[in-house]
């Protein structure tokens, strides 16, 4: 008598992988769709607000002016600023791609919960602007938020 090996099924690891994989697919998709949690603290408060139009310079640098007085709070020099030059790129996207010119001011607040944003007074958008960027760059928009406006 001969013995007659086990029925194996050979697709049947294949069909298990396949359907956990569809599985994760679904559950990742899922979370994706959830509603954003806002983990910012509502209830900061601004502690100083400023409005500041930037203007850009024949030589390729950025003079940055206290809206309403004119008064220069600094200038930022070609190859100088790189990231305070993005942020600003970033926020004035909007302007530009909706023809909505350059007269308005930007303004930067200063919140207290440490954060510091920008906000285009045009359109509304808003860039948060303290967190993951460093301290340098952290440094570079403090320093305009808190900078003294020199006397013309």
């Amino acid at each position: 008598m001969s013995q007659h090996p086990p029925s194996r099924r050979p697709w049947r690891g294949e069909v298990i992988a396949t359907l956990l994989l569809i599985g994760c697919v679904a559950v990742g998709f899922g979370v994706g769709q959830l509603p954003k949690v806002e983990l910012t603290d509502t209830t900061a408060r601004p502690l100083m607000m400023r409005d500041l139009h930037f203007e850009d310079r024949a030589d390729g640098g950025i003079t940055v002016r206290e809206f309403g007085n004119d008064r220069i709070v600094q200038e930022i020099d070609p190859g100088d600023g790189t990231f305070v030059r993005g942020v600003l790129r970033a926020v004035a996207r909007e302007r530009k791609r909706t023809e909505l010119g350059s007269e308005a001011p930007f303004r930067m607040i200063g919140w207290s919960d440490g954060r510091v944003s920008l906000e285009d007074l045009v359109t509304g958008h808003r860039a948060e602007l303290i967190g993951a960027f460093g301290r340098d760059n952290t440094a570079a928009i403090v320093a305009l938020l808190y900078a003294e406006a020199a006397e013309q």
